[in-house]
């Protein structure tokens, strides 16, 4: 690059020893636009098949068509304003002949001077030449057939079994054009993507029963059985049948006993079967040979096979983002789950509350999931000899060692488990003036585990499944007026500490503390059609936990805290809202 030379006058380093770096945050709009039509049309027919039987009929189409835009370089210009460049006799440099047969408007970028080093600034026509604004359009269209009825049976000594029959037609298609340089992965430093382009039809059949079995008896007020079943057929999978049982035992007008039994079919959405070919980056923390030889030994999967692939344990460190692929996968399972909940709900006659527990046990299998990059290196390079499956979802390494491609694509991960408990309080009580309402939830989380490949990771109490959680919210109602705090709790959790080379982890955070946030409203509403509302979210300002870079199952790390998680991540926040139904 000739204008590399003005270093070299200087004598501050030899040929091929520096690159710039292009300092693109300072001159792309690093915003993204979406724009968003959505149509939707629903007609309706429903009316009386006899005395006690109902009947409703619904067709409906829906179509959503959103437009994306953002700023990008485009790799090819990059190349050509950057290496495709020659000086001429008169000193000046100039794009050489092939890059200007290719682009005519092709303007040398130099990346030497101290504007482009220092401040991040490129010249105007070099920066308009490197830089397109990108389009592309999603669009999502289907149409829905569905009919049921719904009625009386026959009657029982306790009363009388109710019926719902029905069926329902779905033909759904997604069309994602990206825009042409995303397709043809032109994108300079960013993520590129194919056409996704697919469609499924879906048939349904379902019914459901509810059977009175003891009425009005000392000890069961009301005792009723439900049960529901559903058969589907996907044209891109097959069909499979799904039930649900739940079991209502109303002991008194105060305590309640209930159970259900259930399970689940999802096959693969569309975008999960047809997703084209995406290219993301990954961070090169994700290599786990990046100096391997600080942190493992001899003995040690990840040591021996990094060492195996001709890497130094001395002098090896990751420096390249890792280029990561995405897209749909054929022959995917079905998910399937199996839910079971036991509990119980007390109303006291004596006291203006109510509460009630619930156990769950929810099993889910064959999960449809995209692999993060950092888990299938990981899963790979901590086997022996590389014997895991997900090493086949990594490429080779480059010249330098430095890791080429990782295969992120859709999968069936394997089984996941959930069990714990939730609670409920509601608390009521009218005064002269006014009604005070005091609402709880809370959700305490027994086990959580992902089992992938054969390897089980626990991942209750760790980030993104505390043990705890809750929200709780007290209002009072006065006149047109109701003032309501509330409350939101993460509980604690805590990862397996990593270690840096040579050091004791002591100013590692690999937990978060308990987190509580307070959002305070006020809503005035002086008629049923118009509400007024002023709303304050994290009064306190709290900020969220952060942490260090833990390597985690559970939720993944972004920058310095997790999202997702519950935390409030914007600091305090004013919202006004004007509401008018009509």
């Amino acid at each position: 690059n000739p204008f590399s030379e003005f270093i070299f006058y200087r004598g501050s380093l030899n040929d091929g020893l520096a690159q710039p770096v292009v300092m693109s945050w300072n001159l792309q709009d690093p915003n993204s636009y979406i724009d968003v039509e959505r149509y939707n049309a629903y007609v309706g027919l429903k009316g009386d098949l006899t005395g006690s039987w109902d009947y409703e009929l619904n067709i409906g189409y829906g179509r959503s068509k959103g437009t994306y835009r953002k700023e990008q370089w485009l790799d090819d210009r990059v190349f050509a304003a950057t290496n495709r460049i020659v000086t001429r006799p008169d000193g000046s440099v100039t794009c050489d002949d092939s890059a200007l047969a290719e682009f005519a408007d092709c303007v040398p970028l130099n990346l030497w001077t101290e504007d482009a080093l220092l401040r991040g600034i490129i010249p105007a026509d070099a920066l308009a030449f490197i830089s397109k604004d990108t389009v592309g359009r999603t669009i999502y269209d289907g149409y829905t057939i569905s009919a049921f009825a719904t009625g009386d049976l026959f009657q029982l000594p306790a009363g009388t079994v109710k019926a719902v029959l029905g069926l329902e037609y779905r033909d759904e298609a997604i069309d994602d054009v990206p825009d042409p340089d995303a397709q043809a992965n032109n994108f300079w430093g960013f993520s590129t993507a194919g056409i996704t382009r697919g469609d499924d039809q879906v048939q349904e059949i379902f019914a459901e029963l509810e059977i009175p079995l003891l009425s009005g008896m000392t000890y069961a007020e009301s005792v009723f059985l439900s049960a529901s079943g559903r058969w589907t057929d996907y044209e891109s999978y097959g069909s499979d049948t799904t039930y649900r049982l739940g079991l209502n035992y109303q002991v008194n007008s105060e305590l309640l006993l209930r159970t259900t039994l259930g399970t689940s079919f999802r096959p693969p959405k569309l975008y999960e079967q047809f997703l084209a070919d995406t290219l993301g980056f990954s961070s090169n923390l994700n290599d786990p040979c990046s100096q391997y030889g600080s942190v493992y030994q001899p003995g040690d999967p990840i040591y021996d096979n990094c060492f195996a692939q001709g890497l130094n344990p001395e002098t090896y460190r990751a420096t390249s983002s890792i280029p990561t692929f995405f897209k749909g996968a054929s022959g995917l399972d079905a998910e399937t789950s199996d839910a079971l909940t036991i509990g119980f709900a007390y109303t006291p006659s004596y006291a203006d509350i109510s509460f009630a527990v619930d156990y769950f046990d929810i099993k889910l299998n064959k999960a449809i999931e995209a692999p993060g990059t950092g888990f299938i290196l990981f899963s790979c390079y901590d086997s022996v000899n590389f014997s895991s499956p997900y090493c086949s979802r990594v490429g080779p390494r480059g010249a330098t060692g430095q890791l080429t491609s990782v295969d992120a694509s859709y999968q069936n991960l394997g089984r996941q488990q959930s069990q714990g408990y939730d609670f409920n309080m509601l608390f009521e009580h009218q005064f002269p003036t006014g009604k005070l309402t005091v609402d709880l939830t809370a959700t305490y989380l027994e086990k959580q585990l992902l089992e992938s490949s054969g390897t089980v990771y626990l991942l209750d109490g760790g980030w993104g499944f505390p043990r705890l959680s809750a929200r709780t919210q007290i209002r009072y109602d006065w006149r047109d007026f109701r003032v309501a705090w509330s409350m939101d709790f993460v509980g604690a959790s805590e990862e397996d500490p990593n270690f840096d080379p040579g050091t004791e982890n002591k100013d590692r955070q690999n937990r978060t503390p308990n987190y509580l946030n307070h959002t305070l409203s006020l809503r005035y509403s002086p008629s049923s059609k118009v509400d007024v509302i002023a709303t304050v979210r994290n009064v306190f300002d709290k900020d969220p936990p952060y942490v260090s870079d833990q390597g985690s199952n559970g939720a993944g790390r972004i920058y310095n805290t997790l999202p997702g998680v519950g935390y409030d991540l914007f600091g305090r926040t004013y919202i006004g809202q004007v509401s008018y139904r009509f």
